[in-house]
């Protein structure tokens, strides 16, 4: 009986001891589950932070990468564009150069004919069409051995045009023609006025004038030649001819004063008789 009761309380005991180890594994398990839980929330933290740093990456790794060909590309499109700009330079360097040497040639071409047709025109000894002609010449498309000749042609022409005026204007004179006469002396000096002969070409006009009866203008004329001219036949006339034009634009005394001025410088001159007389007379005329 009381073996019994001692294996029953061993029972109870052992029962009792499998309930708290039960309760004991109960609350490991639980434990453990909590545990395991926890691990798995932060597994999961880590996975999804993972998964955004690998996004976070991508999407950087993605924008550099862009941000590189962007500009990658740029580079090139700026240097593609530097590379068309310098060749539309170029190329518009070729144009004004191809522009120029046609111009050029079209001057040289043009130069060569105007050159050619002028050239004939001396040969035919054409004065007058060659010196009307020169001022039209292209002179930019001459070179400066055709320009020399050319202004050297012209001007003997025109010295050679203006002496024949001079001898025409003379024999017009001579007969009685003198408006004819005077513009005749006018257009020598138009074609040449620094010629030599240019004095005497003066020296006829204001003898024409004289005859046209206009001695004041006469009178201006020999004025700046009694200065001017050197040679000394032709200054006696001068001096005769202005004493005339003084007389009869009624500076009597400026005629007066011309004469003795002859008689001093030139004492032995084939007008001193002409030149005493003429005195005399306008020292009467004063006196009356």
């Amino acid at each position: 009986m009381l073996d019994a009761e001692q294996e029953l309380e061993e029972v109870k005991r052992e029962i009792i001891e499998s309930r708290g180890l039960i309760i004991k594994t109960n609350n490991l398990a639980n434990s453990l589950a909590a545990d395991i839980k926890a691990i798995a929330r932060r597994q999961a933290g880590y996975e999804r932070q993972f998964t955004w740093n690998s996004a976070a990456a991508y999407f950087i790794f993605a924008a550099l990468t862009f941000i590189g060909l962007k500009l990658a590309s740029d580079a090139r499109i700026r240097e593609v564009e530097r590379e068309k700009e310098g060749l539309n330079r170029h190329l518009a360097t070729m144009k004004r150069e191809l522009e120029d040497e046609t111009r050029r040639t079209e001057e040289r071409r043009r130069g060569a004919a105007a050159a050619e047709s002028f050239h004939q025109l001396i040969r035919k000894q054409e004065r007058e069409r060659v010196i009307e002609r020169y001022p039209e010449l292209p002179q930019a498309d001459f070179s400066e051995v055709e320009k020399a000749y050319f202004r050297e042609v012209v001007a003997r022409f025109r010295q050679s045009l203006a002496f024949d005026r001079y001898l025409l204007g003379l024999e017009e004179q001579r007969s009685g023609k003198y408006p004819e006469a005077l513009k005749l002396f006018e257009a020598s000096l138009a074609l040449d006025s620094a010629a030599s002969h240019v004095p005497r070409v003066q020296l006829a006009r204001a003898v024409t004038l004289l005859k046209l009866k206009q001695p004041e203008k006469a009178l201006e004329l020999t004025t700046k030649l009694v200065d001017q001219v050197k040679d000394k036949e032709l200054a006696q006339e001068v001096y005769m001819v202005h004493a005339d034009a003084a007389d009869k634009a009624g500076s009597i005394e400026v005629a007066k004063e011309t004469l003795r001025q002859f008689a001093r410088k030139f004492p032995r001159s084939f007008y001193s008789t002409e030149a005493r007389d003429r005195l005399r007379d306008l020292v009467r005329k004063k006196s009356s």
